[in-house]
């Protein structure tokens, strides 16, 4: 699977009324999904003075869209007015990372900071597993397509790559793969900005200090064991433990 890469860049106009103002920190958080996402998210909004949300509307196309993901940062721009952390988590922010960090590097040094955890899930098998309870019980299946189905189409539909021709099980497998692959790519390209996580660190205090480490926070919310979003298999009792560092 190709991902395809865009670059946006603010208007010089706004770039020059942002010289000399304190650094605007932007934390993005991604996983293939029923990785922790939601947990990461809340764990970056808890920490003090962030706004970080979870799958922030609209809902970006894995498509490159130009528009929407400048009007998502116009989004985050606004709050950073307000908030000295904001930022989003969600699955469909990987193809537009590569074009995020090179808008960065060209006209946005100084200005912004841009950081991007990656969460992944090491047991494959579980994520299939998860993600096919999750669809069965929403009767959609975003990653292929429609024609001749009875699953509904919603607005998830454009936000994953189609694997067409083969079982949903084959589909999910090979998009685990190809998640990974690139976000390894994104990881040796840009060691700074991207690293990829174990979703078992929101389970430790040493795993939760290195993600918030990562992201340049420094004063630390320490919240251990949040279990946001779960279904089927991965429900079990949330217990959270919190420490401020």
């Amino acid at each position: 699977m190709r991902f395809f890469l865009c670059k946006f860049l603010l208007s010089a106009v706004l770039f020059n009324e942002l010289k000399g103002a304190v650094m605007k920190k932007f934390i993005f958080g991604l996983s293939a999904g029923r990785s922790g996402s939601s947990s990461l998210a809340y764990l970056l909004n808890s920490q003090p003075s962030a706004y970080v949300s979870h799958e922030l509307s609209p809902i970006l196309s894995w498509a490159i869209d130009r528009n929407a993901i400048q009007f998502k940062f116009n989004q985050l721009d606004h709050q950073s007015n307000l908030y000295d952390i904001v930022g989003d988590v969600a699955a469909y922010y990987l193809p537009y990372v590569d074009g995020m960090i090179q808008s960065l590097a060209v006209n946005l040094m100084g200005v912004y900071k841009f950081k991007f955890i990656v969460l992944k899930r090491e047991d494959k098998d579980a994520f299939v597993r998860s993600y096919l309870t999750k669809l069965t019980k929403q009767n959609n299946n975003p990653f292929q397509s429609h024609a001749g189905s009875f699953k509904q189409r919603n607005e998830w539909d454009d936000a994953f790559p189609n694997y067409d021709n083969i079982s949903l099980e084959q589909a999910l497998s090979l998009f685990y793969d190809d998640y990974y692959r690139a976000a390894k790519e994104l990881v040796d390209n840009y060691p700074n900005n991207v690293k990829i996580f174990s979703m078992d660190a929101l389970n430790t205090e040493a795993g939760v200090k290195e993600i918030l480490d990562f992201a340049c926070i420094e004063h630390q919310n320490i919240l251990v064991g949040i279990k946001k979003n779960q279904t089927g298999e991965d429900k079990n009792e949330s217990i959270i433990r919190q420490r401020t560092r």
